[in-house]
């Protein structure tokens, strides 16, 4: 079951905001945030794989990372990742196996293009095992 995502309106900017109780949940929660701010009320489908390695300085910085790669991907490719089939870490590299699919005008209705992920106000902070995150995009 996915965390309940709140959705942040800021001048200029969108966001998301959701609790998880693994970074596993983290990633993926946060792309799936990303995608609805994209594409709102359609379910991405799991039809297409990649492999996608991220890394960083920092968890936050990971998670910048890896939501700028798919963002990058989506205005390239036209990919949008629906689940994290197999994630592997290595201190803040994260090599990831996902699913998704490919960006199609006749179903997907694409409402807000992200222009970039970032740093401001960015929250990744664990509490009891359980993960708080807030991400800010530039739209």
């Amino acid at each position: 079951m996915r965390p309940e995502i709140t959705f942040i309106d800021h001048t200029g900017d969108t966001g998301i905001h959701f609790y998880a109780d693994s970074l596993h949940q983290v990633f993926e929660t946060a792309a799936f945030g990303m995608f609805q701010i994209i594409c709102p009320h359609y379910e991405i489908q799991s039809i297409l794989e990649k492999e996608i390695t991220i890394e960083g300085g920092d968890l936050e910085e990971c998670l910048v990372n890896w939501l700028s790669e798919l963002n990058f991907l989506f205005q390239t490719q036209q990919y949008m990742s629906a689940k994290i089939l197999k994630m592997d870490r290595d201190g803040y590299r994260f090599s990831m196996l996902v699913s998704g699919e490919t960006f199609d005008p006749e179903k997907h209705n694409a409402e807000i293009e992200i222009k970039a992920v970032t740093f401001h106000k960015l929250m990744l902070e664990e509490q009891d095992h359980r993960w708080q995150v807030r991400v800010i995009f530039d739209i």
